[in-house]
C-alpha cells in the first residue's frame, strides 16, 4: 500500500510538473526609479479665467474631494487679486478636515500666510509644515476675508465647485454636506510635496499575443503628458540615464529612458492614464526589454513645468 501511494504520489508531481513546463511563461514588468513632484495634486479650474465677484466679509471653506492616494499637502493657491487698492494684502489661509457627515470641522489642520499683491493670478500659501492627509480623506481649504479689497477666487466660466461658508462672527458651517453650496465656480489649486509625484504602475505583464498596460496615477488633471517607450535604461544616445534633469530646470526630477518612441496623452480628471500594449505573438520578441516613463505637464511643479514618474522595465516572455 505504502509503494502504491508513493508511485500515485510521484506519478501526479510528475504530471504537475509536466503541465507548468507546457504552460506559456510569463512577461515581467518591475518598476524602478521615483518620480518628482508634480507640486498641484488636486484642483478646481486650473486654468483661471474672468473675475465678477469682489470678496465679501464672508469666511468660505473650499471643499477638496477625497483621494485613494496619500497626499503631503504643502500649500495651496487661489486665483484672486487686489480690487480697490494697489497696496498688497496678506490674509491668513487655512485647511480644515470633515466631521463624519462631510461639513468642515474643528480646529484648522495646518495656517499660514498668503500675500496678493496684484491683479488677477494665481497666488499662493505655503505650510511650514506639510500636513500628511490620509486617503480618502476630504479636507477643506480656507481663508482670511478682507472685503471689497480682493477678488473672490471664483471665475465666470468652468466647472461649479462645492463650499461651506459663515459669517465673520460665527463659528457654524452653512451648508448641508457632504456637498454644501454647487453655485459657484470656485478657482483653486491644491500643491503637493513628495505624496504627489506621478506614479507609474502596470496591470498584467508583456507576454506574447496578450495586452497589458503601464497605468499612471497621481498626476495633474487634465493635463497633457508623454508615454515614452525606451529600448535602454543606461544611454540614451550620449546620454548617460539615469539623466539629471536639474540642468533643464527640473531639479529632483529624474529621465530614467530612452526616448525612441514617445507618445501624446492627456490625464483624466482623476489625474490617471492607461496605455495599452499588445504583444504580438512573435517568438522573436521573447526575451526582449523595454522601458517606460511618463512625463506630464505641470506649470507649478519646477521651471521646466514638467513633473516625471518614476520608471518601468518590461521583458517579453
Amino acid at each position: 500500500m505504502q509503494l502504491h501511494a508513493l508511485s500515485s504520489l510521484l506519478l501526479s508531481t510528475s504530471a504537475v510538473a509536466a503541465l507548468l513546463a507546457s504552460a506559456p511563461a510569463q512577461g515581467t514588468y518591475t518598476t524602478f526609479g521615483s518620480g518628482c513632484p508634480s507640486g498641484v495634486c488636486e484642483s478646481s479650474n486650473p486654468s483661471g479665467g474672468t473675475h465678477t465677484l469682489v470678496q465679501n466679509s464672508n469666511i468660505f471653506a473650499l471643499r477638496v474631494p477625497p483621494s485613494s492616494n496619500l497626499r503631503v499637502v504643502t500649500g495651496f493657491e487661489l486665483f484672486t487679486g487686489l480690487n480697490s487698492t494697489t497696496t498688497p494684502l496678506t490674509i491668513t489661509t487655512e485647511i480644515y478636515g470633515a466631521d463624519s457627515a462631510g461639513a468642515p470641522t474643528g480646529a484648522p489642520l495646518a495656517t499660514g500666510n498668503m500675500v496678493i499683491f496684484g491683479g488677477a493670478a494665481w497666488y499662493k500659501t505655503t505650510f511650514t509644515t506639510p500636513l500628511i492627509v490620509q486617503p480618502n480623506a476630504v479636507i477643506f481649504l480656507s481663508y482670511g476675508s478682507v472685503a471689497s479689497q480682493m477678488y473672490f477666487p471664483i471665475v465666470s466660466t468652468g466647472a461649479l465647485a462645492s463650499h461651506f461658508w459663515h459669517a465673520p462672527t460665527a463659528t457654524t458651517w452653512n451648508g448641508s454636506p457632504p456637498l454644501g453650496f454647487q453655485t459657484q465656480r470656485w478657482a483653486w489649486k491644491l500643491n503637493c510635496g513628495s505624496g504627489g509625484a506621478p506614479l507609474l504602475s502596470n496591470t498584467g505583464v508583456p507576454t506574447l499575443g496578450t495586452t497589458f498596460s503601464v497605468d499612471l496615477s497621481s498626476a495633474p488633471a487634465n493635463a497633457g503628458a508623454i508615454f515614452a517607450i525606451g529600448v535602454s535604461n543606461t544611454a540614451w544616445g550620449s546620454i548617460g540615464l539615469p539623466f539629471d534633469l536639474s540642468v533643464l530646470n527640473a531639479p529632483g526630477c529624474n529621465l530614467y529612458v530612452s526616448l525612441e518612441f514617445q507618445f501624446l496623452v492627456t490625464t483624466t480628471a482623476a489625474g490617471g492614464y492607461s496605455f495599452s500594449l499588445s504583444i504580438p505573438n512573435d517568438s522573436r520578441l521573447k526575451g526582449f526589454h523595454f522601458y517606460n516613463q511618463y512625463g506630464v505637464g505641470s506649470p507649478t511643479a519646477n521651471p521646466f513645468g514638467v513633473a516625471f514618474s518614476n520608471a518601468g522595465d518590461g521583458q517579453i516572455n
